[in-house]
């Protein structure tokens, strides 16, 4: 399983998404969103289910259950993150279409909005 953590705006969600999506079909995986950071605040609002999207929410316990968190807290491309092992939990900026431009046509609905 991946889990991704989405905040921010609509675009940031996107790029979360998109990155998290990427591991998950590169490990033929289940794919979970944490969108828990919505919770706590009204502005911005979590958007992502406008859009024809995978990805099913994580409850707390699966959020818990893995070990391997990684964090991304600069804004250059990492490569490292490409080859990120199944069973992890992502959370950080992946603004740079490399994280996930290899999956483009996997990603990319031929129906966006529901």
């Amino acid at each position: 399983m991946i889990i991704s953590k989405i905040d921010g705006g609509i675009g940031n969600q996107l790029f979360r998404y998109a990155a998290g999506r990427r591991l998950a079909h590169k490990w033929d995986t289940e794919f979970k969103l944490d969108i828990s950071p919505y919770a706590k605040r009204a502005w911005p609002a979590y958007a992502l289910n406008a859009f024809d999207i995978k990805g099913t929410v994580a409850t707390t316990e699966e959020i818990q259950s893995l070990k391997k968190f990684k964090e991304k807290r600069a804004w250059h491309f990492w490569p490292e993150v490409l080859e990120y092992p199944d069973e992890i939990y992502i959370s950080g900026a992946w603004e740079d279409e490399r994280y996930f431009s290899d999956i483009a046509d996997v990603t990319v609905s031929s129906r966006l909005c529901k």
